[in-house]
């Protein structure tokens, strides 16, 4: 039996309208979940730690069999819920504990994304993933789980955590650099890229300047934890153009040209909380 050309059109016509229904049903129902998940951090308590673990549950429950792009809408509002109640938990201080005690109360807070560190001799909280993101890896995009793995790996071990001073080698610091200032170039819709160039400037900042404790220069020397970083950061990324800016920078610290210096840091600046990812000379 022929199908006349009316009746094919027709058919196609109703399965283009079935589909596009689907994706209008479909785009409604991750609107409704995110809403849904926005709503319940709302109603969280970010001064109390354990909080952040019944997000998590609450998350897995939500965004099971959903595509990776709401996945990452979810975990991006996690995201902001997990810095809102550190920045409330930062603020307590923790309590003092016998060994054993302390022990069964480090385990506790490590499933809420918490651990104790010292600031010259005092205690306080702090961030601890392990615990946390890979809960997240099965439900995210590839590139939403690497910028959790890196996140992971560096707030594990801050670069700066011991009393101001610099507590990784030059060459981490240098490969943390241009991890993000990669990421950030080439994944520049992201939608967490507030938090990628937060991290970027943070490292661009400590070549830039050093840190409290781990100054850049001594006495008009440029320190020679710098002189590694740099030295290391030309001979394995000295292709890439934000690279490429360093070099003159690297010659007036070795010749203690304070107004070269001085003219770097003003143009260091002027791209410090813009766009300092993308920026070329």
């Amino acid at each position: 039996m022929k199908i006349s050309k009316n009746a094919k059109s027709l058919n196609l016509q109703s399965d283009t309208t079935i589909n596009d229904l689907d994706k209008k049903h479909t785009a409604k129902s991750n609107d409704s979940i995110l809403l849904q998940y926005k709503n319940y951090l709302n109603s969280l308590d970010k001064e109390q730690m354990n909080n952040v673990r019944a997000a998590v549950l609450n998350y897995e429950w939500l965004f099971k069999n959903r595509d990776a792009a709401v996945c990452d809408s979810g975990y991006a509002l996690f995201h902001q819920f997990y810095g809102s109640t550190y920045g409330h938990v930062q603020e307590q201080k923790p309590p003092i504990l016998n060994p054993k005690r302390k022990i069964d109360f480090l385990q506790k807070i490590k499933l809420y994304g918490f651990k104790i560190a010292q600031y010259e001799g005092e205690d306080y909280y702090t961030e601890d993933r392990d615990s946390i993101s890979p809960r997240f890896y099965s439900f995210v995009s590839p590139t939403m789980k690497l910028f959790l793995q890196q996140l992971t790996i560096e707030t594990n071990k801050k670069a700066d955590e011991d009393e101001g001073g610099l507590t990784i080698s030059p060459e981490e610091l240098v490969d943390r650099y241009v991890f993000w200032q990669r990421f950030g170039k080439t994944n520049k819709n992201f939608i967490l890229n507030t938090t990628v160039l937060l991290y970027g400037t943070s490292y661009a900042a400590k070549l830039v300047t050093g840190t409290e404790n781990t100054p850049l220069q001594i006495e008009g020397k440029l320190n020679e934890v710098y002189k590694k970083a740099f030295d290391y950061m030309f001979a394995a990324y000295g292709n890439e153009p934000f690279v490429q800016l360093y070099k003159r920078y690297y010659q007036a610290l070795l010749k203690n040209d304070q107004t070269a210096i001085h003219e770097f840091r003003e143009w260091f600046d002027s791209y410090e909380n813009k766009d300092v990812l993308t920026y070329e000379e």
